[in-house]
């Protein structure tokens, strides 16, 4: 009964924080459902279906066949042992990508993603052969690297580190790409629907550096519809936003995010960004009125954080 009390307790305390920020940013005349509604003046399309987060621990067929195959045993412990060893024997390793962040189904036929892809897979088939399994976040932005969109725009990506936990006999055992096993210690479990959040958040990231952005605001908006308590989603929902040119939208959705969680470093860089950018509009269109000139704002890329877990 403790355990329970404590349980909602801390529910109870998540939800205060999320309710105390959605009220903070009404204050502040943001309305942060109207966020996440697709600006028509932007977007000229973007109601693609939002089950792209559900394909991240699907298994396949080729996937049951393969464990049908090898994953031989007397316990579901044993059945795992004989997938990974296999795995490990035959060199199937993940070709490593940061941006190209694959399903489950996908990391095993094409052997390519990252962190996130491998993590899934590992996941799957250990659910799949009877053990429990879920997706760990390691450390916080434990590296950044720059990336360059096809247009040229550049990008700081602060990447996470994400594996896969396998629990046997209550005891948590982290499985990493190279398929070394170890005793977990203080682990950050992620949820299902955390884990398809920050998949979605992958590929949105990754649609931008395409320049699709319609692609990139529909897997944004599908992120935070599973996990709307994330600075992370609402930071990268105002890059979207600012790589398409609507700052005050950009700036609403960092201040929403920040509101969430004041320590979010790349919220508070990002929003600085956008506020410069605006301020330097201002006093550009000021300028070129008091010289009956043409007010549009000059263009000038910046550099932007992002997180890519």
């Amino acid at each position: 009964m403790i355990r329970i009390c404590l349980l909602l307790a801390t529910l109870f305390q998540v939800a205060c924080a999320s309710n105390n920020a959605v009220e903070a940013s009404r204050q502040a005349g943001i309305e942060p459902a109207a966020l996440l509604q697709a600006p028509t003046t932007l977007l000229e399309t973007a109601n693609e279906e939002g089950s792209a987060g559900n394909r991240l621990f699907l298994v396949s067929e080729e996937m049951r066949s393969y464990l049908r195959s090898k994953a031989r045993g007397n316990s579901p412990v044993e059945r795992m042992n004989a997938v990974l060893q296999d795995l490990k024997t035959r060199g199937a390793y993940l070709q490593y990508d940061l941006n190209r962040t694959t399903s489950a189904a996908e990391a095993f036929a094409q052997q390519q993603g990252n962190c996130v892809s491998h993590a899934a897979m590992i996941v799957a088939m250990a659910r799949h052969v009877g053990l429990e399994a879920y997706v760990n976040q390691g450390a916080i932005n434990s590296s950044s690297q720059f990336s360059e969109s096809d247009s040229g725009v550049r990008f700081r990506q602060n990447v996470s580190h994400i594996n896969a936990v396998v629990v046997i006999d209550g005891r948590p055992f982290i499985i990493e790409q190279d398929y070394r096993i170890y005793h977990g210690k203080n682990l950050h479990r992620l949820s299902d629907r955390e884990a398809k959040s920050l998949y979605l958040n992958n590929l949105a990231m990754e649609a931008m550096l395409r320049d699709e952005m319609e692609l990139a605001f529909v897997h944004m908006r599908n992120a935070i519809n599973l996990d709307d308590d994330s600075s992370v989603l609402w930071g990268g929902l105002g890059t979207v936003y600012r790589r398409l040119g609507a700052m005050r939208l950009a700036q609403q959705s960092f201040i929403h995010a920040l509101n969430l969680n004041p320590q979010d470093g790349i919220a508070q860089n990002n929003l600085r960004l956008v506020q410069n950018r605006l301020q330097t509009q201002e006093a550009y269109a000021d300028s070129q009125l008091s010289r009956n000139k043409d007010s549009s704002a000059p263009h000038a890329e910046m550099e932007i954080q992002l997180l890519a877990q």
